[in-house]
């Protein structure tokens, strides 16, 4: 019995045997056309297997499979790395820890972050760009060269080697670790699915990738920009896994024009999809980390831990969309081989939690906070501005610890990028008024470039309470002297007045919430880029002037030092010290397709549930219900494991290749089992993993058994064969660590794990379903 009308999923890559998983793009046909019957669930997965006790052993630079540890790991280095996506501006921290060394005992000043990005300071002096912590997070495509313009009428391209064309396919496509060394061990079989293969994905002849820094070099060089054909520069990448409100226009004009721009670079072939946009990014962001690490001669036999940040209004499905991103960019640059495109035990951290570590750290005595103390973060950044109140739960003699959400945190796209992008807008209208009858394209690349400097020299220092007027130079390609730009005052308070006003409501709006639940707010905390600006400075200061209810003046905090990487030092400071984390809270239900034999659920008739006959065994089933395993809420403590579930997969007596198929659903609802997947009972449920177990190994070991006609068999049902072979093994859900591992175990009914033959494993990451802090 083949599954129908199932819900589109999401992505398209592999994961190793001896299962590997299919993501999921566009809608998905049938695992197999097989007949199928499950008397409770079905995810979608690919495992192949072959009877063996373990999953593929990963032999990146330092990690096991998923779910274990050996003891020679513990003895070896460990080396994490922290990573900031930011909408403007992205970080990575770092840290090695030798054997026999406590992590809890590295000081926040043992914390690096990966700099010498290329063009940071407008060009390759390594010294210079030393001096940039951070990157932005732009992306540049650039297509073929203009026929018969030569190189020497243009400058020359500052293109940065083999980091512009860094390979991002499919991870399932290479065969090498993370060192460049062809994988050992059995090639991966090949999952044969019933569905029509896609044909090979490749990019354009001649496509160059930039990023970073750059793209902003690029950007101040209109002459070289102007020899390619096609050019596609994408900024502020981050805001594709936003979740919109409905409230901040800002966002929704920003988030539309991504779309578009996504659409043209698929309709090019240039990227798949969104998250191969991403990719594209943090790939390269993290193949210039690894030349560094390597430089320092960090990597050698360390095991490798990661730690990401995320924005505290993110929903489990971006944070799980970003799992998978990272983990492909790691394989991608070969960071680390990761076994079925997992990242074991990866440490999420919120934002703000990220970035109050370490500033109170740096503020040493003076940073400690009393237990019961309650506080706000504001994260202005270069796209958007995140608030967020919390309170102190631990004491002074404990690491630091936070209780969040007493207040909905908030935020909106107002942050310093903003700034330049209106300053950019009213700077081209002044420049087609001086320039009118002068090259449209060159023009509107001349007002990029005078943006891009403005916004590194000029607008990190401007107070509008105090800025009375600006003037620039600017030489068009036909006006033959040099001509003045004027900026009046006004003009400068409307180019930075929507993000003044809007950090400054989301930070009247925390004061006046937490005031209404009696919260005394005792101190801000302002991180970000665009916190240091003196405009905004200027206004916080103003709003804190007023006394708080206990008659005290707010204190307000700013970064001594390193405000810019403060979350991705911050990030990785959490993970060195665990303890006391939130509880091991699922914020995901967990549950398998199904078609369950009519009658046997209350829910069927509940439903009005329609039934359908089985070709090949003759009993009517209820198609596509979903058996809920674990329910959001639930408490998976490590190790957990859930009661077996009998899986049956009949076949006709003529198949030589028996795959099973299995789908895993997600959802953050709690939800009813045995309803079909869009009953309204299952709204929100998403398809999260697709899974074929291939059991062909298995065929000599499954008899044939008698098909019974059943006297209410129709003149329409067909009976090819009156014997079939039916594959049934023990479905187990279990949490090792930070993983979900899914397991078909046979022959079922095994009693003891001895008595289990073969076992078929696969992994998929629950550090998104947990709460970001927990260990």
């Amino acid at each position: 019995m083949g599954s129908t009308n199932e819900p589109s999923v999401q992505h398209h890559w592999e994961l190793e045997p001896v299962f590997r998983r299919v993501a999921h793009t566009a809608a998905t046909e049938p695992a197999a056309t097989n007949s199928l019957v499950q008397p409770t669930n079905v995810a979608q997965d690919r495992f192949q297997a072959s009877p063996v006790r373990q999953p593929v052993d990963s032999r990146a630079v330092g990690h096991a499979t998923p779910g274990t540890e050996s003891t020679s790991v513990q003895r070896r280095s460990r080396l994490i790395i922290a990573l900031d996506f930011g909408t403007a501006y992205s970080s990575v921290s770092y840290a090695r820890i030798d054997p026999g060394v406590d992590p809890k005992a590295i000081a926040k000043d043992e914390i690096r972050c990966i700099n010498n990005y290329e063009s940071a300071d407008g060009g390759s002096d390594a010294r210079a760009n030393a001096q940039a912590d951070n990157v932005p997070t732009k992306l540049l495509y650039l297509g073929q060269k203009v026929p018969g313009l030569s190189d020497s009428e243009t400058d020359e391209d500052s293109d940065d080697g083999y980091l512009s064309n860094i390979d991002v396919q499919p991870v399932s496509q290479r065969e090498h670790d993370g060192h460049g060394r062809r994988k050992r061990g059995r090639k991966p079989a090949i999952c044969t699915s019933r569905r029509k293969s896609k044909p090979a994905w490749s990019r354009p002849e001649g496509l160059n990738v930039h990023w970073g820094f750059v793209v902003t070099a690029y950007q101040n060089n209109q002459h070289g920009l102007a020899r390619y054909e096609q050019k596609e520069a994408v900024e502020l990448i981050k805001l594709t896994l936003a979740r919109d409100n409905g409230q901040d226009e800002e966002l929704q004009s920003q988030t539309r024009d991504l779309a578009a721009q996504i659409e043209r670079l698929k309709s090019r072939s240039i990227v798949e999809d969104r998250d191969h946009l991403m990719c594209d990014y943090l790939a390269r962001l993290l193949q210039h980390a690894k030349a560094i690490l390597l430089g320092k001669g960090l990597l050698e036999g360390a095991q490798l831990e990661y730690v990401m940040s995320v924005p505290v209004a993110w929903s489990q499905s971006a944070c799980r969309t970003m799992h998978n991103v990272l983990a492909r960019a790691i394989q991608s640059c070969r960071l680390d081989t990761l076994a079925q495109n997992l990242i074991p035990d990866l440490f999420i951290v919120s934002e703000p939690e990220a970035a109050a570590q370490y500033v109170l750290a740096s503020l040493g005595s003076k940073g400690r906070l009393r237990q019961g103390e309650v506080f706000i973060i504001l994260d202005a950044g270069g796209g958007t501005v995140d608030i967020t109140t919390y309170q102190v739960t631990s004491s002074n003699t404990e690491p630091l610890r936070l209780q969040g959400e007493m207040i909905p945190p908030d935020g909106a796209l107002c942050g310093s990028s903003l700034i330049t992008q209106r300053y950019l807008q009213k700077l081209k209208a002044k420049l087609y008024e001086i320039d009118p009858w002068g090259d449209r394209e060159l023009l509107e690349g001349s007002a990029v470039a005078i943006a891009n400097r403005w916004d590194l020299l000029d607008k990190p220092y401007i107070d509008v309470a105090h800025k009375k007027g600006m003037r620039l130079k600017y030489g068009g390609r036909q006006v033959y002297k040099q001509r003045e730009i004027k900026w009046t005052e006004q003009e400068i308070r409307e180019v930075f007045e929507p993000s003044l006003k809007g950090t400054i409501e989301l930070l009247q709006g925390q004061l006046q919430l937490a005031r209404s639940k009696t919260l005394i707010v005792s101190k801000l905390i302002t991180v970000g880029g665009f916190g240091m600006s003196p405009s905004l400075r200027g206004r916080i200061r103003e709003v804190l002037a007023s006394r708080n209810d206990s008659g005290e003046q707010i204190e307000a905090i700013w970064p001594q030092e390193f405000s810019s990487s403060a979350v991705a030092r911050g990030a990785l400071l959490r993970a060195l010290d665990k303890r006391n984390g939130p509880s091991r809270i699922s914020r995901s239900s967990f549950g398998f397709l199904r078609h369950e034999r009519y009658g046997d659920a209350d829910e069927h008739k509940e439903a009005g549930a329609a039934k359908e006959m089985d070709p090949v065994d003759n009993i009517e089933y209820v198609r596509n219900t979903i058996h809920w395993v674990i329910q959001a809420g639930e408490e998976l403590p490590s190790p957990f494991e859930t009661e077996p579930i009998l899986s049956c997969h009949t076949f006709n007596s003529s198949e030589t290749k028996l795959q099973c198929g299995e789908k895993l659903y997600v959802s953050q609802r709690t939800h009813r089992s045995h309803f079909k997947f869009d009953h309204p009972q299952n709204q929100g449920a998403e398809l999260l993993s697709d899974i074929v177990i291939d059991v062909s190994d298995l065929r000599r070991e499954l008899p044939l058994e008698p098909l019974e006609p059943k006297a209410d068999v129709g003149e329409r049902t067909k009976v090819k064969n009156k014997n079939i072979r039916v594959v049934r093994f023990d479905l187990v859900v279990s949490v090792e660590g930070k993983q979900l591992k899914f397991e078909a175990r046979w022959p079922p009914g095994a009693r003891t794990p001895d008595e289990v033959r073969i076992r078929k494993s696969g992994y998929v990451s629950l550090a998104p379903s947990f709460s970001p802090g927990v260990a």
